[in-house]
């Protein structure tokens, strides 16, 4: 395996970069595991295993609305934090 840190200026902040081979998996925060299941070329096949309340959805199928809602939601936690 190797790895590294890059900075995504999309994000502001830093990304992990792994690779991994067919067959082996990465856990994130002890519940999330992402399995790649094969890869050619052109494409690459993951395989994602997370508790049903974390939404798993591919970027390019996120609209608008989601973000707002996944937006107004964040407001709303915030909020809720300040008042205590």
């Amino acid at each position: 395996m190797s790895c590294g840190a890059t900075l995504n200026p999309n994000w502001g902040r830093t990304m992990l970069v792994l690779s991994r081979r067919a067959g082996e998996t990465i856990v994130i925060g002890g519940d999330i595991s992402i399995t790649v299941l094969g890869a050619t070329k052109q494409t690459t096949r993951l395989g994602i295993e997370a508790p049903r309340k974390v939404p798993v959805v591919r970027q390019e199928l996120r609209t608008g609305d989601q973000r707002a809602m996944e937006e107004r939601d964040a407001a709303k936690k915030r909020s809720v934090g300040r008042s205590r």
